[in-house]
């Protein structure tokens, strides 16, 4: 369902989307609705409910106020750390770090230039679930070559704070 979701936002607005995707709920609860009355007539029984739909009826989907504050106070931690870094970054504390920060910002014009950003999303989405998978497949590889990358990263970034001397001082914290 999401993946379709996705899919269709490529071609239609989000309000075509969305009703589009409630109207196939509806139709199929109406299905269901009505194949239940078939067979209760069929088999002259008075139950009412729909066994398909009834636990989807008992099912809680309120929101709770103290569930609702701890996800906003998570999501607000996580906001502003992401704010601390990025003000880290831009105002350039660390040259290192933002130089790589900025070599990021570069590639993403490219990558932004070749995709739409919903094709971006849908590439993660499909990403979400197959590269467990291959991962899993192919753990043993995979933990090798990404090790030999992480060394010589490890051993390109040493280098390039050699070579600069504001790299290499201490932190006073």
């Amino acid at each position: 369902m999401g993946f379709l979701s996705l899919l269709l936002l490529v071609w239609f607005s989000f309000i075509s989307v969305a009703s589009y995707m409630t109207l196939l709920l509806i139709t199929c609860s109406m299905g269901a609705k009505l194949y239940t009355m078939v067979m209760r007539t069929l088999n002259k029984t008075q139950d009412d409910q729909c066994p398909y739909i009834k636990g989807l009826m008992d099912a809680e989907i309120t929101l709770e106020a103290d569930a609702v504050h701890s996800m906003v106070d998570s999501v607000l931690s996580k906001v502003n750390c992401c704010l601390l870094s990025l003000r880290r970054l831009v105002l350039i504390e660390d040259l290192v770090e933002s130089i790589k920060f900025g070599l990021v910002l570069w590639c993403c014009t490219y990558v932004g230039a070749w995709f739409n950003g919903l094709t971006l999303i849908i590439l993660g989405y499909t990403s979400l679930f197959t590269l467990p998978k291959v991962y899993e497949t192919n753990k043993d590889c995979i933990d090798q070559y990404m090790a030999l990358v992480h060394t010589q990263v490890n051993d390109v970034m040493t280098k390039v704070k050699a070579m600069i001397p504001i790299g290499n001082k201490e932190k006073a914290q």
